[in-house]
C-alpha cells in the first residue's frame, strides 16, 4: 500500500477500524512498534503448536534458560535490547574498556521513530548498524504490512553459539523452522532446512543478495559473489568453461606432490608437534601453492611462484582483510602486475581464459580474490581433516592401502572429506535482504539478515543417522542426494571451484596417510573463528614415519 501524499489524507489505521489522518496512523504504529518489540508474540506460539501443526511444550516466557547475552545494554522505555558484536574491534567501549549501555534520543517520540522507519538503507560495516533502530524499522514494516515477523528472540545468536554451537537447534525446535534473532548488530531471520533453504533463495532471489567483501575499489564491477543478472551470468560462464577444461589427473598428481614436498619439510623440523602456528604455516603453504597452480599455471619452483606467495602474504597476512586498505592495494597492484606480464605464458584457470578471448580487469581481479579467500577457507578444511585423521587412524590405514581407478566410484578419501564438510566446515549462507517479501507467512524485512543454516541442516538425523559422529562409511554406496547435503551452496551462487576444492583436499590427506603417522595434539575445544568453526588455536600435529613410506618418500 503505498502512503497519501499529505498528511491531511485519511486511513484506516487497521488496529482499531477508526479514521485517522496519514500522520496519525503512522505515529500510531510506530509507537507500537517501539512498545512491542520485545514482547510481541506471534499466533502460533499462542496456540502452542510447532510450523507442522504438531503441538509442541512450549515454556513460559519467564521460565525459560536462555542464557542472557553478554554485555548488553538494555534502554527499558524502548524495551529495545543493543546487543554490542562479540568482536573486539567493533565493540562500543568506553575509555575503562567496558562495554557500555546504548542510549537512543527519547525513544519514544513518534518523530524519533518515523525517522528511523524513513530513512533510507545504506551499506554500512556491522560496527556502524544499530539494532534498536533496524529492530524497530523491521516492526514498523511488518505492522504497516499487517503480517507478523517471525518468532523469536531479540538476543545475540553469535554470542549463544560461542558457547552453544547447537542452540540454533534448540531455537528450532522452540520456534519452528523461521526464527529471527540479532547477529552482528543486525536482524537476522534464520532459515532451517535444505529444502526451505532452497526454496527462499529460488523464490526470492531478486529480494536477497549475498553477503560479499567489497572490491570495488580495487577494479571494476567487484567479486563474482556479489554480482547480479546476466554480469554474473557472464563471468560465472566464463569461470565455469575453463574448469570444464582443466586436466584433473594432472592437477591432482601437482597438489599431491606439493602437499608431500611441504609436509616431509614439516616433519623433518625438530619443532613439529609442538607449535600451533608451524602447523598453520605449513597448511596454509599447501594451499596457497595449490591455488596458485590450479588459476595460474605457475610451477612451485619458479621464482615468480615466490613473488607471488610473498604478495600473497601482504594481501592478507593473517587472513582475509575484509576492509581494504592501502597494504592491500599495494599488494593487489604488485600482483595484477605479476599476472600481466605472465598472462603471454600463464597456464591454469587464467590460460583457459586467455584462450578464450581477452581477459578484463574484473575476471583478473575475480581471480587474485579467489586465490586469496580459497587458500583461508581451504587451510580451515585441511586444519579439520588433520585433526579427525589424528582421530581415526583406521582410515588412514585405508586410505593409504586404497588405489584409486577411473570409474571405481567414491574413494575412502573422497568420504573423509565430505564427512569431515558434513561435520564442520559448512556452516551458513548469508543474504543481505533488498526488499520486504512473504515467506512461508512471515515478513522477512528490507534491512535485514537471512541466515540459511547448513551446519544443522547437515545434522538432520533422518538423513544422516547419528548426525554427531563422524563416520565416512555413509557417504560410499549411496551418498546423500544434493537435496540433502550441499556443503558448497545452495543456489546460483555456489561455490565453481567445489570440485577442484575437494581434489586438493583428497590430496592433502593421501600424501598424510601414505607417509605418516599422525598424532594430534589441543585439538579441543573448538572455537569460533574468524570465519568459520576451528579446532582449538592450540591444536597441533606431530607426524611419525609410517612404516613401509620410506621407499615412497
Amino acid at each position: 500500500m503505498q502512503p497519501p501524499r499529505t498528511g491531511s489524507a485519511r486511513a484506516c489505521d487497521g488496529l482499531n477500524g477508526c479514521s485517522a489522518s496519514f500522520g496519525e496512523v503512522r505515529d500510531r504504529l510506530l509507537l507500537q512498534c517501539a512498545k512491542g518489540c520485545n514482547g510481541a508474540i506471534c499466533a502460533r506460539r499462542r496456540s502452542g503448536r510447532s510450523r507442522s501443526g504438531s503441538m509442541v511444550a512450549e515454556r513460559p516466557v519467564a521460565s525459560r534458560k536462555t542464557p542472557p547475552p553478554i554485555a548488553v545494554g538494555l534502554d527499558t522505555r524502548a524495551r529495545l535490547p543493543f546487543v554490542p558484536s562479540p568482536e573486539a574491534d567493533v565493540a562500543t567501549a568506553n575509555p575503562n574498556g567496558t562495554l557500555g549501555t546504548h542510549s537512543i534520543r527519547d525513544p519514544h517520540s513518534a518523530p524519533f521513530l518515523r525517522q528511523c522507519l524513513m530513512r533510507p538503507k545504506v551499506a554500512k560495516p556491522y560496527a556502524d548498524h544499530n539494532p534498536v533502530t533496524e529492530v524497530a524499522q523491521a516492526y514498523g514494516r511488518a505492522l504497516w504490512a499487517r503480517r507478523r515477523l517471525p518468532p523469536g528472540d531479540l538476543i545475540d545468536i553469535v554470542d549463544l553459539e560461542r558457547r552453544n554451537r547447537t542452540v540454533l537447534m534448540d531455537f528450532a525446535s522452540q520456534y519452528g523452522p523461521v526464527f529471527k534473532a540479532i547477529m552482528h548488530r543486525r536482524l537476522v531471520v534464520c532459515v532451517f532446512g535444505h529444502s526451505l533453504g532452497r526454496r527462499v533463495l529460488k523464490e526470492h532471489a531478486k529480494s536477497l543478495r549475498p553477503l560479499s567483501i567489497e572490491l570495488e575499489s580495487l577494479f571494476p564491477i567487484g567479486f563474482m559473489r556479489g554480482m547480479e543478472g546476466e554480469t554474473h551470468r557472464k563471468y560465472r560462464r566464463a569461470l565455469v568453461q575453463a574448469i570444464s577444461v582443466a586436466d584433473l589427473g594432472a592437477l591432482a598428481g601437482k597438489f599431491e606432490e606439493i602437499a608431500a614436498a611441504a609436509l616431509g619439510a614439516y616433519a623433518a623440523n625438530p619443532i613439529q608437534g609442538s607449535s600451533a602456528h608451524a602447523w598453520a604455516d605449513v597448511l596454509e603453504q599447501i594451499t596457497t601453492s595449490c591455488l596458485i597452480v590450479l588459476v595460474f599455471g605457475v610451477s612451485p619452483a619458479s621464482a615468480v611462484h615466490a613473488r607471488l606467495v610473498a604478495a600473497y602474504h601482504d594481501l592478507g597476512p593473517h587472513g582475509v582483510v575484509w576492509n581494504i586498505t592501502d597494504q592491500q592495494a599495494t599488494a593487489f597492484r604488485v600482483l595484477a602486475a605479476e599476472l600481466a606480464a605472465l598472462r603471454p605464458d600463464a597456464g591454469g584457470l587464467l590460460g583457459q581464459m586467455s584462450a578464450q578471448g581477452p581477459v578484463d580487469e574484473t575476471m583478473l581481479g575475480n581471480l587474485i580474490y579467489m586465490v586469496e579467500l580459497g587458500r583461508y577457507d581451504l587451510r580451515g578444511l585441511l586444519r579439520w581433516i588433520s585433526r579427525y585423521a589424528a582421530d581415526n587412524a583406521e582410515w588412514l590405514d585405508r586410505i593409504a592401502a586404497e588405489t584409486p581407478t577411473p570409474g571405481s566410484g567414491m574413494t575412502s578419501a573422497e568420504a573423509f572429506v565430505l564427512e569431515t564438510l558434513r561435520m564442520e566446515q559448512s556452516e551458513r549462507l548469508m543474504r543481505d535482504v533488498k526488499g520486504d517479501f512473504v515467506f512461508d507467512g512471515w515478513l522477512i524485512p528490507k534491512g535485514a539478515l537471512l541466515r540459511v543454516c547448513m551446519w544443522e541442516a547437515h545434522k538432520d538425523p533422518d538423513t544422516f543417522p547419528r548426525p554427531f559422529v563422524f563416520d565416512p562409511t555413509r557417504f560410499l554406496g549411496n551418498a546423500p542426494p544434493t537435496d540433502r547435503f550441499s556443503p558448497f551452496g545452495l543456489d546460483h551462487h555456489h561455490c565453481p571451484l567445489a570440485g577442484l576444492s575437494i581434489q586438493m583436499s583428497m590430496a592433502f590427506l593421501r600424501a598424510l596417510a601414505e607417509g605418516y603417522d599422525v598424532r594430534g595434539h589441543g585439538a579441543e575445544p573448538a572455537m569460533r573463528g574468524p570465519y568459520h568453526w576451528e579446532p582449538s588455536s592450540k591444536f597441533t600435529v606431530g607426524l611419525g614415519c609410517r612404516r613401509g613410506s620410506e621407499g615412497k618418500k
